[in-house]
C-alpha cells in the first residue's frame, strides 16, 4: 500500500497484516511512503519495507504533497525486483491506490507462480464515470483480469468489478472489512447540546462541504452543533464555508482523532456524507458504539449496510435539502443501539481476517492451477 496517512483503507490493511502475523504467517508490507500517523501502530512481527523511488516519475513523487497513486507508481521498478527476489506466495495490492502500480510490478517481476490478490477497497465505476475518464475505465478493464483472485469489502464493489472485467467471475469475493477487535460495551452519553459527528479525510471524496451546507440548513429549525473528526488539505475551504454561513460557533474542524470512540458516545448522530465509499467503517465504528447514523446512498457499501436504509437514513449524494431532512429525521428518530450494534458486529477482526486468508488461499491455488 501507499504508507501510512490516516484513512479506512489503511487502517483495515494494518489490522489484516497484524492479524496473519499473529497466526504465524510471514507478513511483509511493501509501502512507498514511510510517514503517517498509522506508522506507529505497525506491529513488531509484520516485516516492514520501505521500497525507493527508482522511476522517472521519482521526482514528482517526492514531493510532500505528492498523490499516493503517484509514489506507488514511483516504486514499480523496486516492487517488481523485490517480487523476483523473495517470490512470495501471494502478493497483495492491499488497496485501489496500490492495484494498477501491483499488477504492473507483478507482470515485470515475471514470475507467473507468485499469487497476485487484490482488495478492493473503494468504489470503483461510480466516481470514474463521475470524472468521465474512459480512459482509466479501460486500463482497469485490461488489467483486472490478470489477478487470481480478488476481495471486495462490499457487494456493491463485486458488481462494479465484473461489470469491468466479467472473466473474473467465480474469483471475486466479498468479504467483511477488519473494523472492530469486539463490540465495546454500551455506554452512550450523549450532550445535552445535540452533537452531530462526521468523520474522515478532508478530502473531495468525503464531501464534508455538502455536510456543512446541510447542517446549516438543519440549524435554522432546532439547536445543534457539528463537529468533524479529520485533517486534510481542505481544511482551509471548509474553513471559509464555515465561516461564510456563519456557523464559527456551531462547527467545529477538531482535527485527527486516533480513538474517535468517546465522540461516537457522545453524538447523537453520525453521517456520512461522501460522494464514493468502500464499506464505510466509520458508519461501522458508530454503529458498534450504538450512535445512530444517516448515509448520502453513494457508490459503495452504505445501502448495503444500512439495508437499504432500514438502520439509518439514505440521502442523494451533493443534496444538501435532502442530507438535512435525513439528519433530521434520523434525530427525531433514532434506530435502536441493539440494532445497530447488532449489524455492526458482522465486521470483526476475527471474521474479516478469517475471510482475506481464505481469498489468499483460493489466489495461491489458482497461480498453482495455471
Amino acid at each position: 500500500m501507499h504508507g501510512f496517512e490516516d484513512g479506512g483503507a489503511q487502517r483495515r490493511v494494518l489490522t489484516l497484516a497484524q492479524q496473519l502475523a499473529a497466526q504465524g504467517l510471514r507478513v511483509d508490507l511493501l509501502v512507498a511512503w514511510p510517514q503517517g500517523p498509522l506508522r506507529e501502530r505497525l506491529d513488531d512481527r509484520v516485516q516492514l519495507h520501505v521500497l525507493p523511488m527508482t522511476s522517472l516519475l521519482a521526482v514528482l513523487a517526492r514531493r510532500p504533497r505528492a498523490k499516493p497513486w503517484l509514489r506507488v507508481q514511483a516504486v514499480v521498478p523496486a516492487l517488481a525486483e523485490w517480487l523476483r527476489r523473495e517470490k512470495p506466495e501471494v502478493f497483495v495490492a492491499a488497496a485501489n491506490h496500490a492495484v494498477l502500480p501491483a499488477i504492473r510490478a507483478w507482470r515485470r517481476a515475471g514470475h507467473p507462480e507468485i499469487a497476485l490478490a487484490l482488495r478492493v477497497s473503494n468504489a470503483i465505476i461510480g466516481h470514474r464515470q463521475r470524472l468521465g475518464d474512459p480512459l482509466k475505465r479501460r486500463i482497469w478493464k485490461r488489467s483486472l483480469p490478470q489477478a487470481h483472485a480478488v476481495a471486495t469489502v462490499a457487494t456493491a464493489l463485486e458488481q462494479e468489478i465484473l461489470a469491468l472485467a466479467p472473466a473474473l467471475s467465480g474469483h471475486v469475493r466479498t468479504i467483511s472489512n477488519p473494523v472492530i477487535a469486539a463490540l465495546p460495551p454500551l455506554q452512550r452519553e450523549p450532550d445535552s447540546r445535540p452533537l452531530l459527528l462526521g468523520v474522515g479525510r478532508l478530502v473531495e471524496q468525503k464531501d464534508f462541504a455538502t455536510l456543512i451546507e446541510a447542517f446549516a440548513i438543519l440549524r435554522r429549525e432546532r439547536e445543534a452543533r457539528l463537529v468533524i473528526l479529520g485533517e486534510g488539505p481542505q481544511r482551509a475551504l471548509l474553513q471559509r464555508r464555515i465561516d461564510g454561513l456563519g456557523l464559527g460557533d456551531d462547527v467545529q474542524l477538531a482535527g485527527f482523532a486516533d480513538d474517535p470512540l468517546p465522540w461516537y458516545r457522545r453524538a447523537r448522530l453520525m453521517v456520512l456524507s461522501s460522494r464514493w465509499e468502500g464499506m464505510p467503517g466509520v458508519l461501522i465504528e458508530a454503529m458498534a458504539a450504538g450512535c445512530p447514523v444517516a448515509s448520502t446512498d453513494c457508490a459503495g457499501g452504505s445501502r448495503e449496510l444500512l439495508r437499504n436504509g432500514e438502520l439509518g437514513p439514505l440521502s442523494p449524494v451533493g443534496d444538501a435539502p435532502a442530507l438535512a431532512a435525513s439528519m433530521a429525521a434520523a434525530l427525531d428518530h433514532p434506530v435502536a443501539a441493539e440494532q445497530l450494534r447488532q449489524r455492526a458486529a458482522d465486521f470483526t477482526f476475527e471474521s474479516a481476517t478469517r475471510d482475506f486468508l481464505g481469498v489468499l488461499q483460493y489466489a495461491r491455488t489458482q497461480a498453482r492451477a495455471d
